[in-house]
């Protein structure tokens, strides 16, 4: 059996504590990145599953970081989540290619609604 691995590219700890802990109630080995330079990194080293990247990073924005992953990996599961969207920061996450998309804040059935798609 293969381990399901999560990345979370989140600035705000909080928000990586408690998708850590939703993530790790449905099976994931979690690993996290504060930024969006780390992020990147960590994804290229790990392969994950899945990634949630949240939009206004320190260093690449989650965009920057998405274009990035794209690049390597087209068939990458992504989750992008931002704070406060505006209607034309979700048209862009859409038009960027993104496979889901979480406005903030979300309740943990939204989350494990995605990841059960994803599984299947």
């Amino acid at each position: 059996m293969n381990a399901k691995v999560a990345l979370i590219i989140e600035d705000r700890q909080i928000h990586r504590r408690i998708l850590s802990r939703y993530l790790k109630q449905k099976g994931y080995e979690v690993f996290q990145a504060e930024d969006g330079d780390q992020g990147f990194k960590r994804f290229c080293e790990l392969s994950p599953n899945i990634t949630l990247i949240d939009i206004v990073l320190p260093g690449q924005s989650g965009f920057e970081v998405l274009n990035s992953i794209r690049l390597i990996d087209p068939s990458a599961k992504l989750v992008v989540m931002g704070t406060s969207m505006t209607d034309k920061r979700i048209r862009r996450a859409v038009e960027e290619n993104v496979d889901w998309f979480l406005l903030k804040p979300f309740q943990k059935a939204e989350l494990f609604a995605i990841l059960d798609r994803c599984e299947d």
